[in-house]
């Protein structure tokens, strides 16, 4: 669990909002949900993306956690258009995952050796 996405770094009696948060899984371990709602305490309004993080953080106490819309879905198809850069023409492997894994990094290494192309 990355810290600064809890706003550690804040000091004083500034603001904290989340926006649009994830936790990404609908199965979280018990002690990492009370320390969610640890370094969320101090927060002003937390607001979540999915239904099921909302459950998870009421059900340890977490109060007033609004569910919203995903961002990515805030803008028009027209605007993501201008935004759409040339396809690569060369082979690469992409991999995307939800959680920092030095297991899954050293998989993708192997296979793009493997299959003889770029890693992003």
């Amino acid at each position: 669990m990355t810290l600064h996405f809890f706003l550690q770094f804040i000091s004083g009696k500034k603001k904290k909002i989340s926006f649009a948060s994830s936790i990404g899984k609908t199965d979280i371990d018990i002690n990492e949900l009370e320390d969610i709602k640890q370094y969320i305490k101090d927060f002003s309004k937390i607001s979540v993306r999915e239904e099921s993080a909302k459950i998870l953080l009421e059900n340890v106490g977490v109060k007033e956690v609004t569910n919203v819309l995903d961002p990515v879905f805030l803008l028009e198809q027209d605007e993501y258009k201008k935004l759409i850069k040339p396809v690569r023409k060369e082979k690469y492997l992409l991999i995307y995952a939800f959680e920092k894994s030095s297991l899954i990094e050293t998989i993708a290494l192997d296979i793009s050796k493997k299959i003889r192309v770029e890693n992003y």
